[in-house]
């Protein structure tokens, strides 16, 4: 299990109490905690991550974040900090489509890594311990809808491809970015993500693209696949794809060893075609629904041929997997 103490600390001075907590003081609390953990047996081997605070690229979080890891760096097995675009109750779906969106994740990820480096602990992993795509808990009948796939899975790409090792997603349940509904049916994001831990592994690939316009409203990422989770073996390799575009299909062509390799391909669109609101979705051309309160439905690819591109529709997504890759890193 692990434990995080406190939520974004810099905001305190704002709550009714008006508390101003310095990095010493959120340090010594988590040093309070580790004690009081240890005390129990069945809490003795407990994680603990921290401090859990927003935007590390403010010049008001940068020191808390910095002097926090100097002083637990010693026992913390991950320093988190929280993600979100923009504010969630201002944001229509056009907010959720804008390709300069894209820009904002990379930039904080590398900021809070530096920051990590330049503390005593330089090893330390950093985590989003908190993350969806607007705050404010969403936007209504948007978040929850097909549109909010594009930013949640841009940002599982980014992360992994820029080196953050986990990412926490707010919320389960309740909400408007919860990741099931009132009568515990799974929304698009909720599919988006068990597809997502379905195919894709942990070792992530540069992925190099031309052609594209400026800001690109494509995005490509590539991982080993996760084989322990799916039926394809070591050496495969998933890409995955998005597709903000309203009005261009992106076309995908592979070079090097992929060029002339069989592929399977998952496309997701939307349930309603061309509406991104919709609240539900299709895996090549399939309604995903539950079979039953605790079956998961069947996946099913279609079979590309060798050399030939793929051709991704305007606003949907896709997961392609090359299973005989035979890419040594990945087996």
């Amino acid at each position: 299990m692990d434990w995080e103490l406190g939520n974004e600390p810099e905001w305190y001075k704002r709550n009714p109490i008006r508390t101003v907590l310095t990095p010493q003081q959120i340090g010594d609390g988590y040093v309070k905690l580790r004690s009081i953990l240890r005390r129990y047996a069945n809490c003795k081997k407990s994680s603990i991550v921290g401090p859990a605070v927003g935007r590390v690229t403010s010049y008001l979080i940068k020191p808390i974040f910095r002097g926090f890891i100097n002083i637990t760096g010693s026992f913390l097995k991950a320093a988190t900090i929280h993600h979100y675009y923009f504010a969630g109750p201002s944001a229509t779906k056009e907010t959720y489509m804008n390709a300069s969106y894209f820009a904002d994740l990379p930039n904080l990820i590398g900021k809070a890594l530096s920051l990590i480096k330049a503390s005593k602990y330089p090893g330390v992993p950093l985590w989003f311990s908190e993350t969806s795509t607007g705050y404010g808990s969403g936007t209504a009948n948007v978040s929850d809808r097909f549109v909010s796939g594009f930013l949640w899975l841009e940002k599982l790409g980014i992360s992994a491809a820029r080196g953050a090792k986990v990412v926490c997603r707010q919320i389960l349940y309740r909400g408007n970015y919860a990741l099931i509904d009132g009568k515990l049916n799974p929304n698009p994001d909720y599919w988006f993500s068990w597809i997502h831990k379905m195919l894709v592994g942990q070792k992530v690939f540069a992925v190099n693209l031309t052609g594209l316009p400026t800001p690109p409203t494509t995005r490509v990422y590539a991982h080993c696949t996760n084989t322990a989770r799916s039926s394809y073996r070591p050496g495969a390799v998933t890409v995955f794809a998005l597709n903000v575009d309203t009005t261009t299909t992106s076309v995908l062509t592979f070079s090097g060893p992929f060029a002339n390799q069989n592929y399977d391909s998952y496309l997701l669109e939307p349930d309603v075609p061309g509406d991104v609101l919709s609240t539900s979705m299709k895996l090549n051309g399939k309604t995903l629904t539950m079979p039953s309160d605790e079956t998961m439905p069947e996946i099913v690819p279609v079979n590309q041929s060798a050399g030939s591109t793929f051709a991704l529709p305007t606003a949907t997504m896709a997961f392609l997997v090359f299973p005989k890759a035979n890419i040594q890193s990945c087996q």
